[in-house]
């Protein structure tokens, strides 16, 4: 796919187990009213980053790191030819690290392609790909233990 990510930024739901939106105002999974910069609640897991960490290592991998909205973080990539600029940001517990990249408009996709991609989801969890305001956006998360470089790269 040969596609830039600049896909529309707002109200992308990031986090499906709390319900959290891009756009600074979360609602938690008890329906109360969360801010994007709010200070965790929860302690890090053993190896666990932060979002000041996450940067850093982003930066250490030679990438251009920017804060797109407070708490999110982009970068940009080339795959297979393509320009990409996947997007970071860490749970509101800070347990799991979304990453969330816009790759083509959905029309610009053939059906039968854009079908074997959605069923491809049932075997390719925890990254999926799925439709969001008519672009296709891959979204994967990892737990935040023991992260490192490495676990950013792949």
């Amino acid at each position: 796919m040969n596609g830039a990510s600049d896909g529309p930024l707002k109200r992308t739901k990031v986090n499906r187990r709390d319900e959290e939106y891009r756009d600074g105002d979360h609602a938690g999974s008890a329906g109360e009213e969360k801010k994007a910069d709010a200070p965790a609640a929860s302690p890090l897991l053993p190896g666990g980053a932060d979002f000041k960490r996450v940067r850093e290592m982003l930066e250490g991998l030679g990438h251009e790191v920017k804060e797109v909205e407070p708490g999110f973080l982009t970068i940009k990539a080339s795959v297979a030819g393509g320009q990409f600029s996947p997007t970071f940001a860490l749970s509101p517990d800070r347990s799991v690290l979304w990453v969330n990249v816009y790759l083509v408009s959905a029309k610009s996709i053939p059906a039968g392609v854009l079908e074997k991609m959605l069923m491809a989801n049932n075997t390719h969890n925890p990254s999926v790909f799925k439709i969001v305001h008519g672009y296709v956006m891959m979204s994967g998360m990892m737990t935040n233990r023991y992260m490192t470089p490495q676990k950013l790269k792949a």
